[in-house]
């Protein structure tokens, strides 16, 4: 099951999993699911210059969510202000500290056993590496997420 047993700890990982989730109605920068994209936005524009732009529009025109089907499209050719990365690391990090703690007393799961809120941290986690972020998460300061 992918949902604590405990009814405290239900509504302590609805908490976590709704921070971390990339959720259009909240700014860029200011939780964990909308700080990950803006470090791997870099890579996205990267990969988007390589390709004419007028290809980049005609295939994220069918993006599900209308407000990306701009973005993404704009990212090709608008940087991101210096503000906002620097914001959005500096989020990512309080954040990798957080789950550090939650993971201190051993535990090999961040609610006590193998749930949502593990496999949605996977993926941020993987999200990081293939940006070459990924060496933060082996810190020193972050042994607990490094033996994760």
């Amino acid at each position: 099951m992918l949902t604590p047993q405990n009814a405290n700890t239900q509504t302590q990982m609805r908490a976590f999993i709704e921070q971390a989730s990339l959720d259009d109605s909240r700014a860029l920068g200011v939780s964990l699911g909308t700080s990950t994209p803006v470090l791997t936005l870099p890579v996205l524009r990267y990969c988007l210059k390589q390709q004419p732009a007028l290809s980049v529009l005609w295939k994220y025109r069918k993006h599900p969510i209308p407000a990306r089907r701009w973005g993404i499209s704009m990212a090709r050719s608008l940087p991101l202000p210096p503000s906002l990365s620097r914001k959005s690391l500096q989020n990512v990090g309080e954040e990798l500290k957080n789950i550090e703690a939650m993971l201190q007393s051993g535990q090999e799961y961040l609610f006590g056993e193998f749930s949502q809120a593990d496999i949605m941290m996977a993926a941020h986690f993987h999200r990081l590496e293939e940006v070459a972020l990924g060496a933060i998460l082996e810190e020193e300061k972050l042994p607990n997420i490094a033996a994760a």
